[in-house]
């Protein structure tokens, strides 16, 4: 059995007009030392046809049922790999020819995750994903100021990964199962490292569900490391929570209620999301039109004790 440096992982579910790209993107690294893994939900559209389309045998197509999960076909391409780093690439996402020979040499060895920032294709204004590092407390960074990897940006080392217990599959960590596992892996010391270039691209399309409600999800999964954590990283927190709090009124049309949490977080919350509340709370008192995130329905309930446990 050949032994690959790094294995990658394409969850897919009927993106095959989208699939060739991502697997194009990983045929044309500079660095060719992987294995691909796409693990196909028993898709009813031409996604077996354009997989066998290519002539590589780096390339296994594995039928899966992963009964609605995500993070399952993600596990799964993990467990049948070989390769001493994981690499995770969403079937409608793609990646620039250097992303991995970037990455493996930015690890050092050292690093148990890495991650860039990411183009956004396909919306209506050209944009990107700006992530952040995380510091040298991973955890109190990521509980304090959000999740600022994009799935297909990361490269994870394996063995971290298994210690960490791969992606968690609960159904009700779903959207949010890729920062549940970063949170996991900080929390056991994982060391992270942040490239600030772009190395992958987003793809925004119509196909894109939003019907989870994202930001409660992220609120319940923060609050349950708010007592692992000192006064000032949750004070941090809960101002983040309340600017995504804050977006869902807006989303809703609760002018009031949006406000209220926007100038909350302009007291909290971590630099950059004092800014990005600001900034709505001006445009909300000016009457402007802001622009929609962290849709959903569920407001966020924090812990018992909470002194913002306004339910």
């Amino acid at each position: 059995m050949s032994v690959a440096k790094i294995s990658i992982v394409i969850p897919n579910f009927n993106y095959g007009m989208f699939l060739g790209s991502a697997i194009d993107s990983v045929l044309r690294q500079t660095f060719p030392d992987f294995e691909i893994f796409v693990i196909d939900n028993f898709s009813t559209d031409n996604s077996a046809e354009i997989v066998s389309s290519f002539d590589d045998e780096r390339i296994q197509f594995v039928k899966f049922d992963n009964g609605g999960s995500i993070a399952s076909s993600r596990n799964m391409g993990a467990s049948l790999s070989s390769g001493e780093y994981l690499a995770f690439l969403d079937a409608d996402d793609y990646w620039h020819p250097k992303k991995l020979i970037t990455q493996l040499e930015a690890m050092g060895g050292m690093a148990d995750v890495s991650y860039h920032d990411m183009r956004v294709v396909g919306g209506t204004i050209w944009s990107k994903v700006k992530a952040w590092s995380v510091g040298k407390n991973p955890l109190a960074t990521l509980v304090a100021g959000g999740n600022p990897i994009v799935t297909s940006s990361a490269m994870v080392r394996k063995s971290a990964f298994v210690k960490a217990g791969g992606f968690p599959e609960d159904l009700e960590l779903v959207a949010v199962e890729d920062f549940a596992l970063w949170l996991r892996m900080a929390e056991r010391n994982a060391r992270f490292r942040h490239i600030n270039k772009v190395l992958g691209f987003y793809r925004v399309h119509p196909s894109v569900s939003a019907s989870v409600d994202t930001a409660g999800r992220v609120c319940t999964l923060l609050g349950s490391y708010f007592s692992k954590l000192e006064l000032k990283s949750v004070e941090k927190s809960k101002g983040f929570i309340a600017y995504a709090r804050g977006v869902q009124l807006a989303d809703k049309g609760d002018k009031d209620g949006s406000q209220r949490e926007f100038l909350f977080a302009t007291k909290f919350a971590v630099k950059r999301f004092k800014w990005r509340a600001a900034t709505r709370l001006a445009l909300s008192l000016l009457g402007l039109n802001i622009q929609k995130g962290f849709g959903g329905r569920t407001i966020c309930k924090f812990p018992k004790g909470s002194s913002r446990n306004q339910g």
